[in-house]
């Protein structure tokens, strides 16, 4: 194999490692600030099955033609994709739970929020100034919103109700 593929094979390898690394620790303290999930939501996930599949078939054919490359770092590679691609919220992807709210990348516990309304199916909140939006099924909204007057009464929007 060319040292050029191979140096870079292994260099991304280890960029993935790393990547894969922060999103444990993105994901532990996620989990963290939300607590136990009452409602989540994970639109597209098709798209995400299909890339999954696609990685998957080119493990098949790495596997399949691996006189022509580096086997470790090939897997390797396509592994850890995967394994982000598994872990890594999309950016609708939204939850509601005990302690707080997440939607994408986003994670903020209920007395974090700068601003709330519970409208609909959602409870919304403000996120540097833009309004984002988490499923929460009306028949839990009762409970949510006396939590929410509790631990941030003065950031209930004017127009929540």
């Amino acid at each position: 194999m060319d040292p050029f593929l191979a140096g870079l094979l292994w260099s991304t390898l280890t960029l993935l490692l790393a990547a894969s690394g922060a999103v444990l620790v993105w994901d532990a303290r996620s989990r963290a600030r939300v607590g136990r999930v009452l409602s989540a939501e994970r639109p597209r996930r098709r798209a995400r099955l299909l890339f999954l599949a696609g990685l998957a078939a080119a493990a098949v054919l790495v596997l399949l033609g691996r006189e022509q490359v580096a086997l470790a770092p090939t897997l390797g590679v396509l592994a850890l994709s995967a394994v982000l691609l598994a872990l890594s919220p999309g950016f609708l992807d939204s939850a509601c739970g005990e302690d707080g709210v997440r939607r994408g990348w986003h994670a903020r516990r209920y007395e974090d929020l700068e601003e709330w309304r519970l409208i609909g199916d959602h409870l919304r909140w403000k996120l540097r100034g833009e309004w984002l939006a988490s499923r929460l099924p009306a028949e839990r909204q009762a409970e949510l919103r006396e939590k929410l007057a509790k631990l941030c009464p003065d950031r209930e929007s004017r127009f929540g109700r």
